[in-house]
């Protein structure tokens, strides 16, 4: 047995021994709690920048680190208050597809999802030299993720004006801009019906003019408007006007006059006039000059020659011409006391009282109709002004309704019928944006949209000259209601770009989105309303009490 005064410092060095393992065992107790903590916080902090970024991304641009990383890194240091040094890596990556059973929401969508990994630094509160402990600073790393929808989870109205003009059937890198825009309408609405079935759709092309339909039938016609309740505006926007286009004989059409209510000379006289312009054909290399020509010329009083060549004058699109200066000067081979100045076209009025009141069915300006029994030589300039129709009487495009479609083939089926128009004539964008608003009865969704696109400017200055009137406010006002709807307006440049004044002052410059690359079509244009409205969605956790909604 060994002696006790052998024994004598033995406690000693037990206890510094145990004290040192004691020491360790706290250090690393507290700091790993410390840092346990840390990181859970600083998983917390990514999932808000995650968010917060998403929220701040422009998906139309070039993925921007300079525009998100600042809102990345003041989520994290709210979150993580003291660190020595924070390292932040942010991408983002587009997905196919989300499938619904992973979401609370009955829908499959694209999304883009954004991955915000961070790494922060922090002193050591307890760090020893011949013991166990945490390094003098400690990194500590988490990830936080989010997804945004491609053009949001809420119902839209949207209705699209494209340009049908003849120059979109040519290409922009490569690749045909009418087909890419088929194409694209497809992707989009298809895109977005399948985020929310309640979405609504519609589609106005347009030339010179468009093609609205009525119940009826298929009108090529213009939304501009004359004073209100002139003649010309009696004459020009009656719904039976496309009668007198089939009348072959002034006889019939002073009947249609009278039982008309337009009584007076210069009542019938103007009706003659736009008759006549309607269905005016000067010679061309291919076409003859017509009757109507030579009626028109007789109205304004200028000379008619039976050959046909030394009168002959090119109209172009005199029926909406601003600056129209022709005088009606002959009615019925009479020449009139007073001479009737052709200033048929009110601005101001068009740009502040055409949606005074939407309608479901607009009738439209000097409207031909589709499928009249016309004289072959005589009938309305369809395809100076429109188009002409297919041989089972359809026009080559037309309008199609705003629709809520009531499933998928209902969806197909509006999209096939854009896929077999065809386009040809010139660029009057603003004949769709004035038919636009009216897409808009009965809407009921709170997001509304209205999407131009077009390759190229105007074919005059009409547009600048109803934006200079207000056009484009009175637009806004009436279809935001006193701010009960979220409505904004975009244009998209398909392989030019269309920032001139008069649409940076209508759309707002960073509305204005031009596309030369034909494959990008379609998310550029989801893009503009995921800029607006894109939220991200919630995931489905299987361990919650939360179910998703069912279909």
């Amino acid at each position: 047995m060994m002696k006790k005064n052998n024994q004598k410092g033995a406690a000693a060095i037990w206890y510094v021994f145990v004290m040192g393992v004691m020491m360790s065992f706290g250090a690393l107790g507290i700091e790993g709690a410390r840092y346990i903590t840390k990181k859970a916080r600083l998983g917390d902090g990514l999932e808000a920048a995650a968010i917060a970024v998403s929220a701040a991304d422009r998906v139309n641009q070039d993925f921007s680190l300079n525009r998100v990383k600042p809102v990345a890194e003041n989520w994290v240091k709210h979150y993580i208050n003291d660190s020595t040094k924070l390292e932040l890596n942010i991408k983002r990556k587009d997905e196919n597809k989300v499938n619904k059973d992973n979401m609370l929401t009955p829908y499959e969508v694209s999304y883009f999802r954004y991955d915000v990994t961070a790494k922060t630094q922090h002193k050591s509160w307890l760090n020893f030299n011949s013991w166990a402990s945490f390094d003098p600073d400690v990194v500590v790393a988490n990830t936080g993720t989010s997804g945004r929808i491609k053009g949001g989870h809420e119902p839209v109205d949207l209705v699209f004006v494209a340009d049908f003009s003849g120059s979109m059937g040519g290409s922009s890198n490569g690749k045909n801009k009418l087909a890419s825009l088929k194409t694209a309408i497809e992707n989009v609405s298809t895109a977005i019906y399948k985020a929310n079935d309640q979405s609504t759709f519609g589609f106005i092309p347009f030339t010179k003019r468009i093609v609205n339909k009525r119940s009826d039938g298929y009108y090529c016609s213009s939304p501009l408007l004359s004073a209100k309740d002139s003649d010309f505006d009696k004459i020009k926007s009656n719904k039976d006007f496309y009668q007198l286009l089939s009348m072959s004989s002034y006889e019939k059409r002073l009947q249609w006059y009278i039982s008309h209510g337009f009584s007076k000379v210069n009542q019938q006289a103007i009706g003659e006039y736009f008759v006549a312009l309607s269905k005016a054909q000067e010679r061309t290399r291919y076409v003859r000059q017509n009757d109507s020509y030579k009626d028109y010329r007789r109205i304004i009083g200028k000379c008619v020659d039976n050959s046909g060549y030394s009168c002959n004058q090119r109209i172009g699109n005199k029926l909406d011409k601003i600056n129209n200066n022709d005088k009606i000067k002959f009615y019925n081979g009479m020449r009139l006391d007073n001479y009737i100045s052709i200033d048929d076209i009110d601005l101001e009025r068009t740009a502040k009282k055409s949606f005074d009141v939407l309608m479901k069915e607009p009738t439209f300006s000097t409207a031909f109709k589709y499928g009249e029994n016309y004289q072959h030589d005589e009938m309305p300039l369809f395809g100076s002004y429109c188009t002409y129709w297919d041989s089972d009487g359809t026009p080559r495009y037309y309008t199609l309704k705003r629709t809520k479609f009531a499933n998928k083939p209902a969806l197909t089926a509006f999209n096939d019928q854009v896929k077999k128009m065809t386009a040809g004539g010139g660029t009057d964008m603003y004949q769709g944006l004035l038919a636009a608003p009216h897409e808009f009865y009965a809407a009921e969704n709170k997001n509304r949209y209205i999407i131009v696109l077009s390759d190229g400017e105007e074919n005059n200055d009409t547009f600048s000259r109803l934006v200079e009137k207000g056009l484009c406010n009175t637009i806004n006002n009436k279809l935001k209601d006193s701010g009960k709807y979220n409505f904004k307006m975009f244009v998209v440049g398909i392989g030019f770009n269309p920032r001139g004044s008069a649409y940076n002052t209508c759309f707002g410059e960073e509305n204005i989105i031009p596309v030369y690359d034909m494959g990008s079509l379609t998310d550029k244009i989801l893009g503009l309303i995921t800029d607006d409205i894109g939220h991200n969605f919630d995931r489905y956790n299987k361990d919650s009490n939360i179910t998703p909604v069912s279909r």
